[in-house]
């Protein structure tokens, strides 16, 4: 990243953040062109750190802790018999009930205290599962604006570079920051809206369709922001409402 740079009679000296320097001709906008090469910097980072992530294939959720739990209940009365060498279903005890065989008591007493707990663990790991997949779609959304940037910015930075051409400052000496704050802050703001996006496209997808979207956005994302959702939904909403509940099911 570039950090700074030092001009010094026609002639500057670029400092990255590793302070590394790199000489060459001062001209008129390379504040601007350095900030660029920042932001296309930033961009890449980030690419390469998400990596060649991908909207999840469809996966069933299936509750093997209930199913599990479900055939233990049945199969421990039998398993236990078998062991005492006793009848579960024609040997009876009394019970605040009244009476019934052992098979049916055993079986009540672990639905009682297994299921519930099986239950629990298997709602608890759907709800687990359902934010993976919201999260890795958020991911992909992220990707996806990030690699559509990345062409932008980087014509931006051709486009700057061909109206450039040499000059001298009338100072001869001279320090100067990369002030690039502000663009990254809108890069930074971009990628959250992004990850939003895509971790909550079913949700404001079904908003846009009642009509509710705007409402509910209001708050949280500006006229510009809204609008560029509201254009982002219209696109791809329906794709990606579509994929998701495939992996939510």
């Amino acid at each position: 990243m570039n950090v700074s740079y030092t001009y010094i009679d026609g002639k500057a000296i670029i400092f990255d953040e590793n302070g590394n320097q790199v000489p060459i001709n001062y001209y008129n906008n390379l504040d601007d062109v350095l900030i660029q090469e920042n932001v296309i910097e930033t961009i890449e980072n980030k690419i390469k750190e998400l990596g060649n992530i991908k909207i999840l294939p469809k996966k069933r959720f299936i509750p093997f802790t209930t199913i599990c739990a479900t055939i233990v209940i049945l199969v421990a009365p039998l398993i236990l018999g078998l062991i005492f060498g006793i009848n579960m279903y024609t040997t009876s005890v009394s019970t605040a009930f009244g009476e019934m065989n052992l098979f049916k008591m055993i079986a009540i007493i672990c639905g009682v205290t297994i299921e519930p707990v099986a239950i629990i663990t298997d709602i608890l790991n759907h709800s687990i599962y359902n934010d993976f997949v919201k999260h890795n779609n958020a991911k992909v959304s992220e990707l996806e604006f990030l690699k559509s940037k990345l062409i932008k910015e980087k014509e931006k930075l051709n486009s700057l570079k061909k109206e450039s051409f040499e000059c001298e400052e009338k100072k001869d000496f001279k320090t100067v920051k990369v002030n690039d704050i502000e663009e990254l802050k809108q890069l930074k703001n971009m990628l959250l809206l992004y990850y939003d996006l895509g971790y909550n496209s079913k949700k404001y997808y079904t908003y846009q369709q009642q009509g509710k979207l705007r409402k509910k956005l209001a708050k949280k994302y500006s006229e510009e922001d809204i609008k560029l959702i509201e254009q982002y939904l219209e696109e791809k909403g329906p794709t990606l409402v579509k994929k998701q509940l495939k992996n939510l099911h």
